[in-house]
């Protein structure tokens, strides 16, 4: 994308990037919880943590997609 910006938009020069070595890609890999440990997490919770936690889960959503500080 910055070669792009660079050479298309900005008209600028591009240097010679034979010698350059790409960043080796990190794998992540995702942290997923089964049906059941999900039951037993809900389990644990109670009022409106285990609704806010149900309704995150059901939703889709991640625990960065949410403000969970009024429940801290």
């Amino acid at each position: 994308m910055r070669i792009f910006l660079l050479r298309e938009a900005l008209a600028k020069p591009l240097a010679d990037f034979s010698t350059f070595t790409r960043a080796r890609k990190i794998e992540r890999i995702p942290v997923v919880l089964f049906g059941d440990e999900c039951h037993r997490l809900f389990a644990a919770l109670d009022g409106t943590a285990q609704l806010m936690a149900e309704l995150m889960y059901r939703s889709g959503l991640r625990l960065r997609d949410a403000d969970l500080s009024p429940l801290v």
